[in-house]
């Protein structure tokens, strides 16, 4: 049975990621410039949307093998990308344009060397301007 992503329940996931790494914690790979990365080579989450995917089963080194390598850095693959675009295994996507407009606000903030606490706090935003769309 494959797991759901939806707006219901997309801000529980980042909070998770937060709650795991920390509120001031500040991606790695957006300090040296080199771009988001989700998921190392062995599937181990590293960014903020990795560690969404992570925590709904979705192996995405195991996905970028079927795919595109692309998938495992956020060059030509942002958050949007990833959810218009992904082949998932595991993980069934509902309400994908807010879904994808909710991780890529995160995801920016993230890739700005903003810590996660404040990409949770873009999510939290865009899902509320979403809501009123």
């Amino acid at each position: 049975m494959s797991a759901v992503l939806s707006k219901d329940n997309v801000i529980e996931l980042l909070e998770r990621a937060v709650e795991e790494k920390g509120a001031d914690y500040v991606d790695p790979n957006s300090l040296n410039g080199a771009g988001c990365q989700y998921a190392d080579e062995n599937g181990a989450p590293l960014c903020i949307v990795g560690h969404v995917f992570s925590y709904l089963g979705e192996p995405l080194a195991a996905t970028a093998d079927a795919w595109d390598d692309a998938i495992l850095w956020n060059v030509d693959t942002d958050a949007a990308a990833l959810i218009d675009d992904g082949e998932f295994k595991k993980v069934v996507v509902q309400d994908g344009n807010v879904v994808a407009s909710v991780l890529y606000a995160a995801q920016v903030q993230q890739d700005s060397k903003r810590t996660w606490g404040e990409a949770l706090e873009a999510a939290k935003n865009r899902l509320a301007e979403g809501d009123r769309d």
